[in-house]
């Protein structure tokens, strides 16, 4: 389902949202504080999922690194999930379709 409401330079951002997730919340965080106010309800609401997605992962990262071994390996199964997850993300911003993260759990309103 394609989004008429968003255009060029907003797929730009959500693609570059969608990518810098790759490494962590800071690039949607910034992303997200920057063009809040300047795009169309779809684009805040996805940069907004993006950014919740990330801090999620954040905090199981963190506690998981407590965790000896198990733990670590768990975090490093995060990481490639995150990464695919980052990919197909950013492939549905390049064509302009909904894309539902796994984790939905909102930290920022």
């Amino acid at each position: 389902m394609a989004n008429p409401e968003q255009n060029n330079e907003e797929n730009s951002f959500l693609t570059i949202a969608s990518l810098g997730a790759i490494i962590g919340f800071i690039i949607p965080l910034i992303m997200w504080a920057l063009k809040k106010d300047n795009f169309s309800d779809y684009t805040k609401k996805f940069l907004k999922d993006i950014l919740n997605f990330e801090l999620v992962l954040f905090i199981i990262v963190i506690l998981l690194g407590w965790i000896p071994l198990i733990g670590q390996l768990l975090c490093l199964v995060i990481f490639v999930a995150n990464l695919i997850i980052a990919i197909n993300c950013c492939n549905a911003t390049k064509e302009k379709k909904d894309y539902s993260l796994p984790i939905n759990i909102q930290l920022i309103k």
